[in-house]
């Protein structure tokens, strides 16, 4: 399955996941973006987190998404 693909089938669990771990805005950059990926190209996130959440935040919010 292309990664994109992926994406728009888990896009309301990440989207999901992402709010529960405190993030406010969440943005896709990279390879995928720019329709350059292959099979061993990963998902590239930039999040930004609401006041007061902590790395120990961001550690969560990456382990949630690399189980879905």
């Amino acid at each position: 399955m292309k990664s994109i693909d992926l994406l728009n089938e888990k896009r309301s669990e990440i989207l999901k996941v992402a709010e529960l771990n405190g993030v406010v805005k969440i943005s896709l950059f990279g390879s995928v973006v720019r329709k350059q990926n292959n099979d061993k190209s990963d998902i590239d996130f930039l999040v930004e987190f609401e006041d007061g959440r902590t790395l120990f935040d961001l550690i969560r919010l990456k382990h949630d998404l690399e189980s879905l």
